[in-house]
């Protein structure tokens, strides 16, 4: 590969082929010679991705993504795959975008709860897919800079302001959500005050000798719901995600607190949370609660340097174990590492994932719960001047911080909501303000990533429920199946043949994607090129699960009564996946154009 991109390079330089081709790009897109062809296509995605016809744009980027240059790599970084992972991501956005072109409207707040779970989240879990991509790629080039910008006006611009308007049409007022917020009993979630009896503790779940809870702080839904769809992929377990309605301020004191058991929660002096009276901050009183109902307190770091034996001892009396997990919040509540929140988010997937195995294999935990405090809004540009909301003097403060303001006898602002904990969280008793919509009172300390207020992002809390499954319940993890599309035995004709084949299945938790090599072969001895192509589809649509190839021919003879192979074998493992038998019956006339 090295020699090549060496040659290549040099050839299109001396060529001046990135001048020669720019008028040429749509002409080009099956091509894979260049560094700067591939760089001119992508430029040429970009510069239609708004206006172009969607299905036109998904077509070429899956096709881009098994050419060549996706398997480029450098410095543990394949720059175009990242790319065409940003593109794909950012063409996701603009179909959801144009599907809720008006708009987000529904008739209460149950039901925009539910819209968010099943699908807005979809918004801030795809602009998580394209951040992360444009930062590995700038490391080596500016290619989706411009696309950034346009992302940016959709998500920040766009989706954020379309959704705090929707949401918060349904939160003033004396029946209003921030009125009943605890109270409501009309909601498709519980609220996060009552974690404990509705998972751990649930009469259902009496038959369990012990179960789990991980905390992760900061885990937002959509991140969440990635890894539920990761632990699945393992057919050993079985994971379901639900969500509850976390506090009001979503701020970490205030949540790890309500997912402890409790009867009652007040502030001290210190505007520290008590658990029926008892100090809930450290990791130490954490565990003192627990103790009180046959649990116990772990951090995820103390447990994952456990050897088995003592993992097992040290959890041997306890009937819930709670354990805390932080890498979110820890890296985007500092200014200095902000910009990394997305990165901790799939470090965090990485590491919740692997807490779960260790569970389930080392500990027998058969019955786990993963959960968060509070959720966090982010974006990967500093926010602009408008973005601050008004904030006077509050001489009866306690607290302020960016996304929320603790007192007594606070003053009303119009750019913020106004509430008592004790209807919010369950806290006796504290006024707040926390800024509407998705703005900041101050900026100190960093303020691209932010949490305290009453978005649909920073409330919705994710409930992961893991649960293993016995050896004869236990599901099949299979790639998708593949369907030649034409008629066998296959005769060829032309030089240039292309083959139509279908994804049987759209990828799922217990399909994963199927990485082929496709080529013509005379025997075990390829005679055309080699085409990878990934099958990766998760839609539901035919058309979309459908990927022609062509190929091109090495040799220039042929044997029209012998039996050559169309092939597609395993990238993976090189294991052949199909055979089908083909003829080769090329006139003289088109060899001379091979």
């Amino acid at each position: 590969n090295k020699k090549y991109i060496d040659i290549s390079n040099k050839i299109a330089s001396q060529l001046k082929l990135s001048t020669l081709m720019q008028s040429a790009a749509d002409k080009l897109q099956k091509c894979a010679t260049f560094e700067c062809l591939e760089r001119l296509v992508v430029s040429s995605i970009i510069n239609d991705i708004s206006t172009a016809k969607l299905s036109d744009l998904h077509v070429c980027i899956e096709n881009r993504r098994n050419l060549f240059w996706t398997t480029w790599e450098v410095d543990g970084i394949q720059p175009y795959k990242e790319t065409y992972n940003g593109l794909a991501a950012m063409l996701q956005i603009r179909a959801l975008r144009e599907k809720y072109a008006t708009g987000f409207h529904y008739t209460n707040f149950a039901e925009m709860i539910n819209a968010y779970m099943t699908e807005l989240y979809v918004f801030d879990q795809c602009y998580r897919h394209f951040c992360l991509a444009n930062a590995r790629v700038s490391l080596h080039f500016d290619v989706l800079k411009s696309a950034a910008k346009t992302v940016e006006e959709w998500i920040t611009h766009t989706y954020c302001r379309n959704l705090a308007q929707a949401w918060e049409a349904f939160l003033p007022g004396e029946q209003g959500a921030l009125a009943q917020w605890n109270s409501q009993i009309n909601l498709p979630i519980p609220s996060q005050s009552n974690f404990y009896t509705s998972f751990p503790a649930n009469p259902k779940h009496e038959a369990r000798i012990r179960s789990f809870v991980i905390i992760s702080d900061a885990l937002r839904y959509e991140v969440a719901e990635e890894l539920c769809y990761s632990i699945n992929a393992d057919g050993r377990l079985k994971a379901t995600i639900s969500a509850q309605l976390g506090c009001l301020p979503s701020i970490t004191p205030i949540g790890m607190a309500n997912l402890l058991p409790h009867t009652k929660l007040t502030f001290d002096e210190n505007t520290h949370v008590l658990v029926d009276d008892l100090p809930s901050k450290t990791l130490e009183q954490r565990n003192s609660i627990l103790q009180k109902y046959d649990g116990l307190a772990l951090s995820s770091a103390e447990l994952k340097g456990m050897k088995q034996t003592e993992a097992r001892q040290r959890i041997s009396n306890a009937k819930f174990i709670y354990i805390y997990h932080d890498i979110i919040d820890s890296t985007g509540d500092h200014a200095s590492t902000e910009d990394q929140t997305f990165a901790a988010c799939d470090k965090a997937i990485e590491e919740l994932r692997a807490l779960v195995k260790f569970i389930v294999n080392q500990l027998n935990g058969g019955l786990i719960y993963i959960t968060a405090d509070h959720g966090f809004l982010y974006q990967d540009v500093e926010p602009a001047a408008y973005d601050r909301a008004e904030q006077l003097e509050q001489d009866c403060a306690i607290l302020s911080k960016k996304r929320y303001v603790l007192g007594h006898g606070l003053q009303k602002v119009p750019s913020a909501w106004h509430g008592f904990t004790r209807k919010t969280c369950g806290v006796d008793d504290m006024e707040f303000l926390v800024p509407k919509g998705a703005g900041r009172f101050h900026f100190k300390g960093g303020a691209r990533f932010a949490h305290g207020g009453a978005m649909p992002q920073e409330v919705i809390v994710p409930v992961i429920t893991v649960k293993a499954l016995s050896s004869k319940n236990r599901l099949e993890v299979k790639e998708v199946a593949i369907q030649y599309l034409g008629e066998i035995p296959i005769r060829i004709t032309t030089n240039t043949p292309y083959f139509k084949f279908y994804q049987l299945e759209k990828v799922s938790e217990r399909c994963k994607p199927c990485n082929l090599e496709i080529f013509l072969a005379d025997g075990q001895t390829p005679i055309s090129t080699i085409e990878c192509v990934t099958f990766n589809s998760k839609s539901d649509l035919g058309d979309d699960r459908t990927k022609t190839v062509e190929l091109r021919f090495s040799e220039t003879t042929f044997d029209p009564k012998k039996k050559y192979r169309l092939v597609g074998r395993s990238k993976d493992n090189q294991i052949e996946k199909f055979s089908i038998d083909v003829t080769i019956d090329i006139m003289i006339s088109d060899l001379f154009n091979i």
